[in-house]
């Protein structure tokens, strides 16, 4: 675990979350002298271990859960909203998150049954999984033993202002890996809280986000996330803070290398085909042969990310066979002539 460490106004107090990505780092922005307690970015998971971090974390700095005088959240996931509402209760606070979040939010007190799940299992079986794992549709955010239903006080909207006291903080939206995902910048400090849009030891997973209805459409959380990217570049930020990992000091270099990645990725995808065609979740089990049978939401939010991207290109060809989607990579001539 990281120490708790501050820059500035912002201290970092990492918690503990159970979960394979780690603890998650909760931002707390200290009040200028004489003002109120601080306000919280995140929360970390509904955990006893979690919320004794968080109290430590606070008390080197004089203050308790009860002082926090207002929650702002990066987006929906477990380990960034687990425990707000319990904060709430104790602060008696408001907790503030983007107005996407409202979906992503019901997915913790919601079955997914009727005709939303029929439309994810439809999607799964054109991407060839296996019938019996059809309805393995929830993904990894819905770990509802971590995480209490909330409702949020505020819905926060794109490049609206934060006023808080003597600190001004800009909301961005950056969505692609989850639709509500938003990054908020002090410009005046030059500071970035920057959730799981940007990490230093990984990339981020651009989450498969599916509709509810026959006729809804799927968006592409890769290409949000790489328009998402321009928007994080345009920053002035000399110190980003994310959920996860140490500071970074150069998310221009960052990004580069993400972009970097996902080229490398990109390739991979198209040698993965070997010449013929295949389903993405053939693919899949091709790239990711040990996590596919664990992860299979992650692997696919990953494969089909870069096929969405290729077939955005021009790279790929399809054909539907039996309700699975078989994907080609186009030959060289085939790519000149649709060019000519």
């Amino acid at each position: 675990m990281l120490p708790v460490e501050r820059y500035g106004r912002y201290v970092r107090i990492p918690t503990p979350t159970g979960f394979a990505v780690g603890d998650v780092n909760t931002y707390a922005i200290l009040p200028s002298r004489g003002a109120p307690g601080p306000v919280l970015v995140d929360t970390g998971v509904r955990s006893d271990e979690a919320w004794e971090a968080l109290r430590a974390g606070l008390r080197r700095y004089g203050f308790d859960v009860a002082d926090i005088q207002l929650v702002l959240l990066t987006h929906a996931h477990p380990d960034h909203f687990g425990q707000a509402a319990r904060i709430r209760r104790e602060a008696g606070c408001e907790v503030w998150i983007h107005e996407a979040g409202e979906r992503s939010l019901r997915r913790y007190t919601e079955e997914l049954a009727g005709e939303p799940l029929e439309v994810a299992r439809q999607h799964m079986r054109a991407w060839g999984v296996p019938e019996e794992r059809t309805s393995d549709v929830r993904g990894p955010e819905r770990a509802r033993d971590v995480v209490e239903p909330l409702v949020p006080d505020r819905w926060l909207r794109d490049e609206e202002v934060v006023e808080l006291a003597d600190v001004r903080l800009r909301v961005i939206h950056t969505p692609g890996h989850c639709p509500d995902h938003i990054v908020y910048v002090d410009e005046q400090r030059r500071v970035a809280l920057s959730g799981d849009h940007l990490l230093p030891d990984i990339t981020p997973v651009c989450l498969l986000q599916l509709p509810t209805r026959r006729d809804g459409e799927r968006p592409s959380s890769l290409m949000q996330y790489c328009n998402s990217l321009e928007k994080a570049e345009a920053m002035k930020a000399d110190l980003v803070l994310p959920s996860h990992g140490d500071v970074v000091r150069d998310h221009y270099s960052l990004i580069a290398s993400y972009r970097t990645r996902m080229d490398e990725r990109r390739d991979a995808v198209l040698s993965a085909f070997a010449g013929g065609e295949a389903t993405a979740y053939e693919l899949g089990r091709r790239l990711f042969a040990d996590a596919i049978d664990d992860q299979l939401f992650l692997v696919l939010s990953e494969i089909v990310g870069h096929l969405d991207v290729l077939e955005a290109e021009g790279m790929l060809e399809t054909r539907s066979v039996a309700g699975r989607t078989l994907f080609r990579p186009m030959k060289s001539s085939e790519l000149a002539l649709a060019g000519a």
